[in-house]
């Protein structure tokens, strides 16, 4: 038998040893990984798992939902920068997501809900980086590795927004103590959690509403059902201080609420709105002793509860001012003002309707149906101290050039206001609001007609087109007359509603 040559035997030797140490995966052209390209999100897919490389944002989709396996196996892995300034607004990972890698979602400046996986044992660092809409982050029990934490204290990361959500005796919870951002869940049953708060249920019939947080927001309304299930309770200590986090000012109850527990308003709102089927509030579901307005339909339990305990109590379908009768010409006017936030009273019971509208009132209504609170650019005029409730509404209209001092230095914020000045005050708004001011309707039909001055003119004709302005009587316009409260609220409710803003 002829023998091979030793050198040529030498090399078949080594060709074999080398193949023995090559990994399965490249051994087989089976087992190589590939990309995949479903939809707008790039995999690369192994033997055993799949993992995100990169994602492709269109701009149109609210949302991004990970499939939980890729061409038959687990997706597993969200790479480095996968999602990089990804528009998206909720995100949904499935339970087999493992883990995600450093700054994987960083600048996602809109997403604000993120459905965590239940098998998620690692969070690379800055993972969130610059999400500053995401209120709040679930940490399952199954994480081990987590840099969340270490960025908490730098500006514009995760952690400066976002309330951490974890159970107790878990690495999670580990990673979360020691900073008062962070919510834990007792154990007691199932959780759910949205953009803004927690919700538990302990029989799968309804929900309680566990935990809230607010962030800067003004307005929450709990919502009727979540996953399915009516949110029928507040429980104790849904609504409270985490530190760097504000209460909102109104809170709205929906009709599935019945019940609010001991407790449940250790951080109340300002106003709280109820309905007539919530029977049941603890006698010390506002332990704190804040002021807190209830707002619901007379005689209901919330009513009973607000006159026991000293807290104020308004019915929306009623205005609150005893000087305000139902059968008033006004009282609809006043109604709307009130309710829209057009216009307070001089006191929560109080609205004197035949007082004087004075100039810092009447720019003040008008500050207020821009939705601003604030002002800080000033005049300087001596007779609007920094302080006084009318300085930001009156530095406003001198800004924007809607109401002007009576000299360079004085704006004389406690003078009366004329029905005409304060018809040629709002025709200053609506022009620099964009609002069509265009209409004119000659005033020869009423006899004082000859009394409105030449500055007002114009705009005197644009208020009687359009309604805005009645005569005191068929025949007169009363342009030097002063301007009532109610008048003020009467011509309010008809701007808007011309104007299209209600």
């Amino acid at each position: 038998m002829k023998r091979l040559p030793v050198k040529l035997l030498s090399c078949l030797l080594t060709a074999v040893l080398l193949l023995s140490l090559t990994p399965v995966s490249l051994a087989a052209g089976s087992d190589t990984p590939y990309q995949l390209k479903i939809g707008q999100v790039l995999y690369e897919v192994f033997s055993d798992h799949a993992e995100v490389i990169r994602g492709y944002d269109n701009g149109w989709g609210s949302e991004l939902v990970l499939p939980e396996t890729v061409d038959g196996v687990p997706l597993t892995v969200i790479r480095s920068n996968a999602f990089e300034s990804w528009s998206m607004e909720s995100l949904y990972l499935p339970d087999s997501i493992t883990k995600i890698a450093p700054w994987a979602f960083q600048d996602c400046i809109n997403l604000s809900y993120v459905r965590m996986s239940e098998g998620l044992t690692e969070i690379g660092e800055n993972a969130f980086f610059n999400c500053n809409a995401l209120t709040l982050l679930y940490l399952p029990p199954s994480l081990q590795r987590c840099f969340i934490i270490e960025m908490l204290d730098s500006p514009g990361n995760v952690g400066c927004n976002t309330v951490l959500i974890c159970y107790p005796g878990t690495p999670a919870e580990r990673y979360a103590q020691g900073r008062y951002q962070y919510i834990v869940l007792d154990g007691d049953g199932s959780f759910f959690y949205t953009a803004d708060a927690v919700y538990r249920t302990t029989d799968g019939k309804a929900a309680t509403l566990y935990r809230l947080v607010c962030g800067s927001r003004s307005y929450f309304a709990v919502p009727d059902t979540i996953e399915g299930l009516p949110v029928t309770t507040v429980g104790p200590d849904a609504i409270f201080s985490t530190g760097t986090y504000n209460i909102n000012r109104t809170m709205v109850l929906g009709p599935n609420i019945t019940t609010i527990e001991a407790n449940a308003f250790s951080f109340p709102p300002t106003v709280l709105n109820v309905t007539e089927n919530l029977t049941n509030i603890s006698e010390t579901a506002f332990p704190c002793g804040r002021t807190t307005i209830l707002q619901g339909p007379s005689g209901c339990e919330a009513e009973r509860y607000a006159k026991a305990h000293g807290m104020l109590f308004r019915d929306p379908e009623r205005v609150p001012f005893s000087d305000v009768p139902e059968n008033a010409w006004y009282y609809g006017d006043v109604h709307f003002a009130y309710w829209n936030g057009l216009m307070k009273g001089l006191s929560d019971t109080i609205f004197q309707p035949e007082a004087v509208t004075s100039r810092a009132m009447m720019v003040q209504v008008l500050f207020n149906l821009t939705g601003e609170e604030d002002f800080r650019w000033t005049y300087g005029f001596t007779d609007v101290p920094d302080y006084a409730w009318y300085a930001p509404a009156v530095n406003w209209s001198r800004y924007y050039g809607i109401a002007k001092g009576i000299s360079a230095t004085e704006f004389a914020p406690n003078n009366p206001v004329t029905r005409e000045q304060a018809v040629a005050i709002l025709y200053r708004f609506a022009s620099k609001a964009g609002l069509d001011t265009s209409a004119r309707t000659g005033l020869e039909g009423y006899q004082d007609f000859c009394a409105v001055s030449g500055y007002a003119q114009e705009p005197m004709e644009w208020a009687v087109s359009q309604g805005l302005l009645h005569g005191m009587t068929s025949t007169t316009l009363a342009p030097q007359g002063q301007l009532t409260r109610a008048q003020l609220a009467a011509i309010l409710t008809r701007f808007v509603k011309w104007a299209g803003l209600a």
